[in-house]
């Protein structure tokens, strides 16, 4: 590419020469957006600047110069950008501050004159450290100042080494083979060799080892023949491999590549992290490392487009991400894939499974069950798929759709399908969604889903209820209940208004099976559960588990059966396929893998038993469920008799340190009061006396009766017991005599019984408040340990409408979003430090005390200095005060008010959810008054509210409520929001049609996010981001964020163009905005059935059919609904029918979905 010549007394020179070739260009808008395409103009004009973009790139689009602030010529791309600035003598150093605040340093001709259009300069891009030509306007432009030297790091281009510098180098290095390499890669780059130059890798190699040669001989350096051939192949590396990644690429024990940057590579070894000895030298290696991996996919990454996933020749899975995206610089990960695919039998030898689940999952496939994989990050769900679906038959049709392919089915009928991402102007992306739609059309059996991660969830539902049983997909969660309620959440994003009841309804009718995977802590991977998915009931999901992953009674990981047999074996019957009833069986399915030493060790508790001191660790025999679906059951009111902790789950009692530790402080403080209380006592009365008796032994037992676990089992499922604990007798109650009244012994006596009672009933009740909590965690998270839930005083409904408060307070004053979190914490009543604040956020100290000192500076923190050490950050009375009126408890003068008192008086109608929010403002308001008069102005807002208002409620939405000439509206479809804008922006254009003096021009925004509503109004960063978006927008603008364009998805309807990145008011980073329009609704074109002697083997449908027909010539009219499986011959069906209608003179009107994606075939001609 030729450059930007900088003329003395010119203005941006015309292109010099024929120059008819298109360079890539970026043009930088004055609101902060970008746009990206291509260009044959070197310089802005009066009237603005030619841009070629997609869709149509054979016709320019001219920019305004108005719109513009400075223009990129060229890409970072572009290998003929020049390295250095160019003529000293001529190009001098200057700094570029525009009005927005921006500033770039840049060189350019200190003669050349400002003709009030634009300025010829040239920009360091840091990154490459390439320099790239550009033309700013002049009427962006505050100042043009000319400095010696820059004070930012762009100017830190590497010089160009000598010769006898590198000479010299090399003899220092001696026989540093990473350091020759470098230096060798440096020259060969300088020599003009056909072999260096060529695709061929082979003439490559062989004329890299013939400079070698010719170089360690100028240099006078010796190397033996293992060495120079050691240096070859690092240097061959770095020029058609991969660098230093290439031994852990062929390293077939290393399953997956972590590098964080030049120096901190890990791999993953049979389940295991390790730090690498590998490294890069530097930086720029790891993103020339990048680029290439990423070039071999026909995607690119660069700072627009900071982050990439591709797939390597291999199959291996990359993901990268580089500045400013990522912080402190480029960070790569690689998935690898074993070449030889594993089978059940490799799993089951590596205890992965029991044979009973071996022999389950292939009946399971056979029978056409419909099933889901579900596990955490890494946990082997795509292994698993793979092994569960080489049981799928030879003779049916397999279609797979991923987002990047990694399955590697053993079948010979699959079509594998793959998502494509947008481009950079956001256009030509392939989501899953769309993929799954078009594989209805392609006549599957089976239907394999890589991932799903968003609404494409409704499609693979329909596409399971719809004739294709057999299908399967894997989806990221915790548990096998936990899956169930993503896909839930998932199904809600498909922007279709579905009753929450029908979307539980598909799933439990499209589901047969969850394969729960989990990853033990030692790195094994595991499948830990197979449940049926059986229904739904007032509580959610019900699921039973089949097999499950425990800890027997020897402490070792086994595999058991739960004895239930599952329903679904019926449908596996009517695909012919037979199950041996024995695989349920408890005993006869119980599998211990080998090297399946427990990870979850339980030590019984000395103080229990009363053993203090003891040195000897008792193991307890228990058996544990990690992974059950029972859902915990209602608590029962406790009999009066029972003490709390009676009814705790043994396996559960003193499972932690801490448990163990509160426990012993609250039995010691209630032995210690009632010793207290006998040595105080007077000795027993006579028998003849009233006496106290003593309670049951069993009411201070610390550890209840033995109880099976889970406590409820599941109707068809037996309990698994577990031995019994000896419980330790707590001492039994004193005998009081019966003082006299009114005496100050009585007094004394009465409150030392008091303190007693008192400690004993704390005790008795936090032990079992402990052991209750203990058990709800274990049961609730899955986890591999027990846990306490604690539940906070607000509960988690106050909890998300406090955030949403803190994060709209903190938008308002323009801090960056991010400080919600610790403003959060330090409104709870944390004291929150730089240090503490700076770590998690990946900032310098300094940076994070700034941004806490902006956070003093707007009134919501304290500084509080210390004599020693870092200051802190309090709330200040300023946050209190906003927060309170945030949530609807504004502050009377003079109260006292705390975080207790403000989030204690919230009210418990809050509700929160997932909505879109919709702004609309007129465009010139503030003039339209002083420019109209009165009257006119109040016909204009008139007619502005009528069409708003009506076009809100044609389209189910909720006016929130009025800011000045602006509405706020809230929709529970993102579809019916983009719609109502549209049809919002047509009412307008035709009332300004009918009234050209009365022109009106609206500003539309629209975003989708969560909410808390209170009140009749919603908060949160959702609603904020709205408003935002629409202050970027235009007269007769409709602009929506990138989630409200993905949720629509793509409908013919509606057009969606990229209009940049943009930064929005309080928000940290750009947001990729899009402009909705209309679009034409065209028919789709589908082959048309054909009617007569070909259609065979239905008389009997037709007959019926007929009947209905015949029915409707005497007046009794019907309808027939023709359902089943897709391929069954409903539309050739239906076609006959219709046909037939035809012959007897009757009109037949037809009618189709007119969504392109449904159709398959048009039924009627």
């Amino acid at each position: 590419m030729t450059d930007v010549n900088v003329l003395p007394g010119a203005s941006p020179p015309a292109q010099d020469g024929p120059r008819s070739s298109r360079t890539a260009v970026t043009v930088h808008r004055m609101d902060g957006g970008l746009e990206t395409g291509e260009s044959e103009a070197r310089a802005l004009s009066a009237a603005g600047f030619p841009i070629y973009t997609p869709p149509d790139a054979d016709r320019p689009r001219l920019i305004p110069l108005t719109d513009i602030k400075y223009v990129v010529i060229g890409s970072v791309e572009d290998p003929n950008l020049e390295l250095d600035p160019g003529d000293k003598a001529v190009a001098r150093r200057a700094i570029l501050r525009f009005r927005d605040g921006e500033w770039i340093p840049a060189y350019m001709d200190p003669s050349q004159v400002n003709d009030g259009v634009g300025v010829a300069v040239k920009i360091r891009l840091a990154e490459r450290q390439r320099v790239i030509p550009a033309v700013a306007s002049s009427r962006a432009l505050l100042e043009l100042q000319f400095v010696d030297t820059w004070t930012t790091p762009t100017d830190s281009a590497t010089p160009q080494r000598r010769r006898s510098d590198i000479e010299q180098a090399a003899a220092r290095q001696g026989k540093d083979l990473h350091k020759l390499a470098n230096d060798f890669r440096d020259r060969l780059a300088l020599v003009r060799d056909a072999g260096l130059t060529t695709g061929d890798t082979l003439a490559f190699s062989r004329a890299v080892r013939t400079y070698l040669d010719r170089f360690l001989a100028e240099d006078g350096i010796t190397l033996t023949p293992a060495e120079k051939s050691a240096l070859a192949d690092i240097i061959l590396r770095a020029a058609v491999g991969y660098g230093p990644l290439d031994p852990l690429l062929h390293d077939r024990s290393v399953s997956e590549i972590m590098v964080n940057g030049p120096d901190q590579v890990f791999i993953e070894r049979r389940g295991v992290l390790t730090k690498s000895e590998v490294r890069f030298d530097d930086e720029n290696q790891l993103l020339e490392t990048i680029r290439r991996m990423v070039a071999t996919t026909g995607r690119h990454i660069d700072g627009l487009n900071p982050m990439v996933d591709a797939r390597l020749p291999d199959g291996s899975r990359v993901n990268a991400i580089i500045r400013p995206a990522s912080i402190h610089g480029p960070a790569l990960t690689i998935r690898k894939f074993k070449d030889a695919v594993l089978g059940m039998d490799d799993l089951t030898r590596e205890g992965s499974l029991s044979p009973a689940m071996s022999e389950f999952l292939q009946a399971a496939v056979l029978g056409r069950m419909n099933i889901l994989v579900s596990g955490g990050t890494g946990s082997g769900k795509t292994t698993s798929l793979n092994v569960i679906a080489r049981f799928i038959p030879h003779n049916q049709r397999v279609i797979t759709i991923e987002d990047a392919a990694e399955l590697q089915i053993d079948h010979p009928h699959v079509i594998a399908l793959e998502h494509r991402p947008p481009n950079v102007e956001g256009k030509g992306e392939l989501t899953i969604r769309q993929l799954l739609r078009n594989s209805l059309r392609m006549r599957p059996d089976r239907i394999l889903v890589g991932e799903v991660r968003g609404s494409e969830a409704l499609d693979m539902l329909q596409a399971m209820n719809t004739g294709h049983d057999g299908s399967m997909s894997t989806i990221h969660s915790n548990s096998a209940r936990d899956a169930l309620s993503r896909l839930e959440t998932m199904v809600m994003m498909a922007s279709i208004d579905i009753p929450f009841e029908a979307v539980r309804a598909q799933i439990a009718s499209a589901l047969n099976l969850i394969v729960h995977q989990a990853r033990m802590p030692d790195g094994r991977r595991k499948i830990a559960q197979i449940a049926e998915v059986v229904g739904y009931d007032q509580n959610g999901a019900i699921l039973r588990d089949i097999f499950l992953l425990g800890m027997g009674t020897d402490l070792r990981l086994e595999y058991n059966a739960t004895g239930y047999v599952p329903t679904s074996l019926d449908k596996a019957a009517f695909y012919g396929v037979q199950v041996d009833r024995d695989l349920f069986d408890p005993v006869k399915s119980r599998f211990v893998p080998a090297g399946s030493d427990s990870m979850m060790p339980v030590v019984k508790d000395p103080l229990i038993t009363g053993q203090r001191g003891s040195e000897k660790e008792v193991v307890r025999q228990v058996v544990v469920v990690p992974f059950s679906s029972e859902r915990p059951a209602a608590a029962a009111p406790a009999a009066a008799s029972q003490s709390a902790s009676a009814q705790a789950p043994s396996s559960t009692m003193a499972s932690t340190p801490e448990m163990q530790e509160e426990m012993r402080k609250l039995i010691d403080a209630a032995r210690s009061a009632v010793a207290d209380l006998q040595a105080a006592a007077p000795p027993p009365a006579p028998e003849t006396s009233p006496v106290y008796e003593a309670p049951p032994a069993a009411a201070y037992a610390a550890v209840p009766p033995p109880a099976a676990f889970p406590a409820s089992p599941v109707e068809g499922q037996p309990p698994i017991a577990g031995p019994p604990i000896p419980a330790a007798p707590m001492p039994a109650a004193p005998y009081y005599p019966a003082p006299g009244p009114g005496s100050a012994e009585s007094a004394a006596q009465a409150a030392q019984a008091l303190q007693a009672a008192t400690a004993m009933a704390r005790a008795t009740t936090e032990l079992g408040r402990i052991a209750a909590a203990a058990s709800s965690g274990f049961i609730a998270n899955a986890g591999m340990l027990p846990t306490v839930q604690i539940e906070s005083h607000g509960g988690a409904g106050v909890s998300r409408r406090l955030k949403a408060v803190i994060e709209t307070i903190v938008s308002q004053k323009n801090l960056n979003l991010r400080l919600a979190s610790p403003i959060t914490q330090v409104f709870e009543g944390a004291e929150l430090k730089a240090s503490d604040y700076a770590k998690p956020n990946n900032l310098s100290k300094d940076s994070a005390g700034r941004e806490l000192r902006q956070a003093a500076e707007a009134g919501l923190l304290e500084i509080v200095k210390y004599p020693q050490g870092e200051a802190g950050f309090r709330a200040g009375p300023s946050l209190l005060r906003e927060v309170a009126a945030g949530l609807g408890h504004p502050i009377a003068a003079g109260e006292a008010v705390s975080a207790d008192t403000i989030i204690g008086s919230l009210s418990t109608g809050q509700t929160e959810g997932t909505v879109s929010v919709m702004f609309t403002d007129v465009e010139g308001s503030t003039n339209l008054l002083s420019t109209r008069g009165f009257t006119e102005s109040h016909e204009i807002m008139k007619a502005y509210e009528t069409i708003v208002g009506e076009r809100i409620a044609e389209h189910a939405g909720r006016r929130i409520k009025g800011l000045g000439d602006g509405v706020m509206v809230s929709f529970g479809s993102t579809r019916h929001a983009v719609e109502c804008a549209l049809d919002i922006q047509k009412a307008t254009d035709d009332y300004s049609k009918t009234n050209p003096q009365r022109k009106l021009r609206i500003r539309i925004g629209i975003n989708t996010g969560e909410v808390v509503e209170e009140a009749g109004d919603i908060f949160g960063a959702a609603v904020n981001m709205a408003a935002r978006v629409a202050g970027k927008a235009k007269g007769g603008q409709v602009l929506v964020s990138e989630v409200v364009r993905q949720l629509v998805g793509p409908v013919a309807e509606i057009n969606f163009t990229y209009r940049g990145h943009y930064k929005l008011k309080g928000f940290p980073d750009r947001w990729r905005l899009h402009e909705a329009s209309p679009g034409a609704v065209q028919a789709p074109v589908a082959p048309t059935l054909t009617v007569g002697d070909g259609f065979v083997g239905r008389d009997q449908e037709k007959l019926d059919i007929r009947m209905v027909l015949d029915r409707a010539t005497t007046g009794t009219g019907g309808m027939v609904l023709i359902a089943g499986p897709a391929g069954i011959g409903g539309s050739r069906l239906a076609s006959e029918v219709a046909a037939d209608a035809g012959r007897r003179g009757w009109t037949v009107l037809s009618g189709r979905c007119t969504e392109q994606e449904s159709v398959t075939y048009a039924p009627f001609r």
